[in-house]
């Protein structure tokens, strides 16, 4: 009785095992989807104004005795997240007498990022350029014509001259905000028309809202 068995089973189980062999692999279950990374929002340059209000006064400790005059553009990379607020100096870009002071580039870009930075509202980035004048002296506006001159120039479409006027007119400290904002407007639209994007790009970044606003409508055109 028990040969009978096997000798019944063995063909079955064989032909299962031959069944079997034949079937194709289970696909294998497909691995989960990476998790998509969400970009960081972009801070704007009135988010960000509360920041370089106060920050950027650390800088008085580099200049020294106070007695050397120039321009500084700083361009820098601030972060807000959980952990606060963060500010990377990307560049240092200096004009006139204090280019020569030794180690203010390093330590303009030390103090700022140790410099206490306030919280902002919600979480984001952004990379911005922010100009700032050291002198002695309080802004007289002795130099005002050379805006005029930059803006007469750009009115009659003579652009070379426009940004020659306007660039020259932004080393000079003698200048107060609105006169060195508006200099910086008339230097990116004349950036703009004369095809230096990269320029015109720079002088947006430098820019007031409205200004920045300009220079955009003067390149897209």
């Amino acid at each position: 009785m028990a040969a009978a068995l096997v000798a019944i089973a063995g063909p079955r189980l064989a032909a299962l095992a031959v069944t079997c062999a034949g079937c194709a692999p289970r696909a294998a279950a497909p691995p989960p989807a990476a998790p998509v990374a969400v970009p960081p929002a972009t801070l704007t340059k009135a988010e960000l104004r509360p920041v370089l209000k106060a920050v950027v006064p650390a800088l008085a400790a580099c200049v020294g005795d106070g007695t050397a005059a120039g321009v500084v553009e700083l361009a820098l990379t601030i972060t807000s997240d959980a952990r606060g607020t963060s500010i990377v100096v990307d560049d240092v870009l200096v004009t006139g007498p204090l280019a020569a002071a030794p180690g203010f580039r390093g330590c303009a870009a030390t103090t700022l990022a140790a410099a206490p930075a306030p919280r902002l509202d919600r979480a984001g980035h952004a990379t911005v350029r922010y100009p700032v004048t050291f002198d002695p002296q309080p802004p007289d506006n002795r130099d005002a014509a050379i805006v005029d001159a930059a803006a007469r120039a750009a009115a009659a479409g003579r652009w070379g001259e426009a940004r020659a006027q306007a660039e020259a007119g932004l080393t000079r400290t003698s200048l107060d905000g609105p006169h060195r904002r508006r200099l910086i407007e008339l230097a990116g639209v004349a950036a703009c028309a004369l095809g230096d994007r990269a320029a015109a790009a720079r002088y947006q970044a430098l820019a007031a809202p409205a200004a920045e606003a300009a220079i955009a409508a003067a390149c897209a055109r």
